[in-house]
């Protein structure tokens, strides 16, 4: 994973670096600092940036003003709380295919993670790390959607709908998947796509085996496949339903004789809310492809 400097703002204050070798990007004249009590940026290297599909982001950039805004929202926790939030990265997304998919909004991604605030007592306090989410900013910075970097991605469908995508071919439910990875910072892209029927597909199938039970002599366990089931109008095409599921296969035992039996256990269910703690993955243990994800951050 990419290494990143920490750079530690005197008055607490939050500034967004630019770099002067990149033409696109803002200067030292854009390296605005926003008031912001007990706030420390940690802004990745320009290679990082570039690595994660990133751009600095300043005063050049035309939806600066709604960026400063959410950077504020971010780091402006309650007062008597004894948990904070601190920005770490902050970029403008460059993904190919967001922006052929959403072509009148520009992304902004938002990396924090909680810290406690100092003048609080020594009890301890829950603190999450590698939270995150995407804004998405229409073209005329009135209207703004965030996508969070975890969940049931519900918000995501609803973007779908509201932007009137078609879904007519196995390339633009390709590019309906990319579009996701991008956005919400996920190195998901090779995962599977299948169509199901002419208006129902699944993006981003992966399986895994789970155990489930024990015993003693024997395990119980069941193949566990996720994807998002996508359904679109018949007259259209267009997106009309997005929705998170969970398919749980036959119950089969590792040992012969082991007293399980067959059960079918086909369900639908959320996503569990564990998955921005268990490292970005829907079942929060291991899934056999060799690689975690930390919410909000590419591998």
């Amino acid at each position: 994973m990419t290494m990143k400097r920490l750079l530690v703002i005197p008055m607490f204050s939050v500034v967004i670096v630019g770099c002067a070798d990149r033409p696109d990007s803002p200067g030292a004249e854009d390296q605005v600092k926003l008031s912001t009590p007990e706030t420390v940026v940690s802004v990745a290297p320009l290679s990082g940036l570039k690595q994660a599909g990133l751009r600095p982001v300043g005063k050049s950039d035309v939806h600066w003003a709604v960026v400063q805004a959410e950077m504020t929202r971010i780091t402006s926790t309650d007062p008597a709380s004894p948990v904070g939030n601190r920005l770490e990265t902050v970029g403008r997304m460059e993904g190919k295919a967001s922006r052929t998919l959403f072509p009148g909004w520009r992304f902004y991604a938002f990396i924090y993670s909680n810290y406690k605030k100092p003048g609080f007592d020594s009890r301890p306090v829950s603190l999450a790390a590698g939270l995150g989410h995407t804004l998405a900013v229409s073209s005329d910075s009135t209207e703004n959607v965030r996508l969070l970097h975890y969940g049931n991605y519900e918000t995501y469908g609803d973007f779908l709908i509201r932007n009137k995508v078609l879904v007519r071919n196995s390339g633009e439910a390709k590019l309906v998947w990319h579009a996701f990875c991008e956005i919400h910072r996920k190195s998901w892209q090779n995962y599977g796509i299948e169509r199901v029927s002419d208006h129902v597909w699944k993006l981003g199938i992966y399986s895994y085996d789970q155990t489930v039970a024990d015993a003693g002599d024997g395990k119980a366990i069941v193949r566990r496949t996720h994807f998002m089931r996508v359904t679109t109008d018949p007259a259209t095409n267009q997106v009309i339903a997005w929705k998170a599921v969970v398919e749980t296969s036959d119950e089969k035992s590792s040992k012969t004789g082991a007293g399980h039996g067959s059960i079918r256990r086909d369900c639908e269910e959320r996503y569990p809310r564990e998955e921005a703690t268990a490292g970005g993955n829907p079942c929060g243990d291991s899934i056999g492809l060799g690689t975690r994800h930390l919410a909000g951050h590419l591998d």
